[in-house]
């Protein structure tokens, strides 16, 4: 047996309201039951406006009551799919963000200047990179 805690998650989504998710959803409770894990509920949000389409519940209030929920697997889940033309747009801007990400590694690296990619640092996809405070609060 993996000694590692990493190998032994104590929790397991058990839902997730993308179209991805969809495909699992009947079968989740099943298997988290199989293995003995608590369900936990995702919202998958890549926007501020989804955060909360789906949530773990559990009695309590703190993190530490989610923790301790957690570990006696005492948590459940509730949500509502993402609408599909929510999913549909947000498809779209991943597209656009990863073809924008194959261009800037490719072009920097004929360039030989580095990605290029915007890697979530300050400056984006300038280079080189900084970080400019005009404007900031």
């Amino acid at each position: 047996e993996e000694q590692d805690p990493i190998f032994h998650p104590d929790g397991i989504e058990a839902f997730n309201p993308t179209t991805a998710g969809m495909r699992w959803t009947r079968r989740v409770p099943q298997f988290v039951a199989e293995t003995g894990r608590a369900p936990i509920g995702s919202s998958d949000a890549h926007r501020a406006a989804d955060v909360g389409q789906a949530f773990t519940t559990f009695e309590g209030t703190t993190p530490e009551e989610l923790r301790t929920a957690i570990e006696s697997r005492e948590t459940g889940w509730e949500g509502t799919f993402y609408p599909w033309r929510s999913q549909v747009t947000m498809f779209r801007a991943q597209l656009r963000k990863n073809a924008r990400a194959v261009r800037d590694d490719l072009g920097g690296k004929v360039r030989r200047d580095g990605s290029g990619r915007d890697l979530g640092y300050p400056g984006g996809r300038r280079r080189p990179a900084h970080f400019d405070a005009e404007g900031e609060p």
